[in-house]
């Protein structure tokens, strides 16, 4: 059972023993009626005392549900209890000739009331057995005699006259029952839904705080390969320009390995460089005036031929 639901019966359990302290009341106001009526004869010293002694009863289990004792084990004491007071009420009320025993209906209801239908059967017969048993005691009947027989056709009247609306009690106690432990478990999954759903807001949150992160490294990386572009643009331009002018002067002049060797720094700088050559112009006026030479040469040779 789940803790909501156990509040829940708590609390019940706790509104059947405040009831119980209103019936005591209207018990000892019907007796002392009765007694004013003539109807029973009824010491008034016993009627207070019974009165008394029902209550503090009614707040002792009370006080026991208030610290959480458990209700099986509670349960059976104050219905043990009721069945009590309606068996010394017939005792003290004049025994077969008293109309004390049909508060033995009020003992079977508040089973019905706040156990199960097997209970109210259960306390149905022992009301029973406290009925014949008390009037045996005081010798007013015997097993199988006629008054024993009036005795017990009372008790089934009376119970099989108000079966229905004890059945009815008690089923209406279980649905009762089932309907908040039904409402005690929606309401621990309306808890785990609304847990589930602040902890996905929560991730949703610091995915989008981590995704801000990511766009600003991202940001700060384009603007630091930008950067770099240009700081080296400048210092591979000149690395690329400066081979090509030792390639094309040297050509001829030098061994064929360090011209190899020139011409493998010029191929890897300009295959490897990812941003536009931007030659100063002196390289281009160098190599113009270079080219112009060697054509110059070569016509005079022409000529010399």
């Amino acid at each position: 059972m789940s803790a909501a639901t156990s509040d829940s019966v708590r609390r019940f359990d706790l509104a059947v023993q405040t009831s119980h302290l209103g019936v005591f009341t209207i018990a000892f106001i019907v007796a002392l009626v009765g007694r004013g009526l003539g109807v029973f004869a009824l010491s008034l010293k016993w009627a207070i005392a019974g009165w008394l002694m029902s209550s503090a009863a009614s707040l002792f289990f009370r006080e026991l549900f208030k610290r959480g004792v458990d209700r099986r084990l509670v349960n059976p004491m104050w219905i043990a209890v009721d069945i009590a007071w309606p068996t010394i009420g017939v005792a003290v009320t004049g025994g077969i000739n008293s109309p004390w025993f049909i508060w033995y209906l009020a003992t079977a209801s508040g089973a019905a009331f706040a156990a199960s239908k097997r209970t109210v059967y259960v306390v149905s017969v022992f009301n029973t057995l406290a009925y014949l048993g008390v009037l045996m005691w005081l010798g007013q009947v015997h097993v199988a005699d006629a008054p024993f027989l009036l005795a017990l056709t009372r008790m089934l009247f009376l119970f099989g006259a108000s079966f229905f609306f004890l059945m009815g009690v008690a089923n209406l106690q279980e649905k009762r029952l089932r309907i908040r432990q039904l409402e005690a478990e929606e309401s621990r999954k309306l808890a785990e839904l609304t847990r589930l759903a602040e902890v996905l807001r929560e991730r949703t949150e610091e995915l989008a705080d981590a995704n801000i992160r990511i766009q600003e490294s991202d940001r700060l990386k384009s603007q630091f390969l930008a950067n770099m572009s240009h700081e080296l643009r400048t210092p591979m331009n000149s690395i690329i320009g400066f081979s090509e002018i030792l390639v094309e002067r040297l050509d001829g002049k030098v061994e064929v390995k360090h011209l190899s060797f020139l011409r493998h720094i010029l191929a890897r700088s300009t295959t490897s460089s990812t941003f536009p050559r931007s030659r100063p112009a002196r390289w281009r006026s160098s190599r113009s005036a270079s080219t112009s030479g060697r054509s110059s040469r070569a016509s005079a040779t022409s000529c010399a031929a």
